[in-house]
């Protein structure tokens, strides 16, 4: 082996654990064949492995387990809607929304993407809201 191709060996030994994982499955006469492990958990276990070889790898960089994510209970409260959800909020379809309301409003571009703030919705709600007659207010 050529010197330089050793040392690259050594490094990636160095670097990358040396992880090997067997299953073995003992399938007795009376019992059957071996039990089949669904692909949904197979898939845990996985990333079961994964946390355990490189958990404190990623703890060394300040990163986080896959074990340790954190899980939310309830989806984040939106701040901004596309013209879709805008229009469907407002109870309108979205070219009549675009014709009529969108020009109104200040909006979020990124890119091809324009996004309505809910707060922006609920102030032209508020603005274009007029009395019905013989209202006293």
């Amino acid at each position: 082996m050529l010197p330089v191709a050793r040392a690259k060996s050594e490094a990636q030994s160095r670097t990358q654990p040396a992880v090997a994982v067997t299953t073995t499955t003992v399938a007795t006469p009376d019992s059957g064949p071996a039990p089949r492990i669904p692909p949904a958990e197979q898939a845990q276990i996985k990333v079961a492995l994964i946390a355990a070889v490189f958990a404190p790898r990623w703890a060394a960089l300040g990163r986080v387990a896959c074990s340790e994510t954190v899980q939310l209970t309830a989806p984040p409260q939106r701040v901004a809607l596309t013209r879709q959800e805008a229009a469907a909020t407002i109870g309108m379809s979205v070219d009549h929304f675009e014709r009529h309301v969108q020009h109104k409003q200040r909006v979020i571009r990124t890119g091809r993407l324009v996004l309505v703030p809910v707060a922006e919705i609920e102030r032209w709600a508020e603005r274009e809201a007029a009395l019905t007659l013989g209202s006293t207010r």
